[in-house]
């Protein structure tokens, strides 16, 4: 799990990752409350190569400093 930084949102960081070929999942959708707040991700490995975590995770790195 990340935490997102500052008051970053959980849905359009997901949305920006799926178009960069990245699949997570925000925390908001797994709690009792439903809230998204803090924004946090579930980051996954299962069934991936270290060459395919790692472009995933630098990916996920761009798309949190543009």
């Amino acid at each position: 799990m990340a935490q997102l930084p500052g008051a970053l949102a959980e849905q359009p960081v997901i949305a920006a990752a799926r178009d960069r070929g990245v699949g997570l999942y925000g925390m908001g959708s797994m709690r009792s409350t439903g809230s998204a707040v803090p924004g946090q991700l579930v980051l996954g490995f299962g069934n991936l190569g270290e060459l395919a975590i790692t472009a995933g995770i630098a990916a996920i790195g761009d798309l949190l400093r543009a």
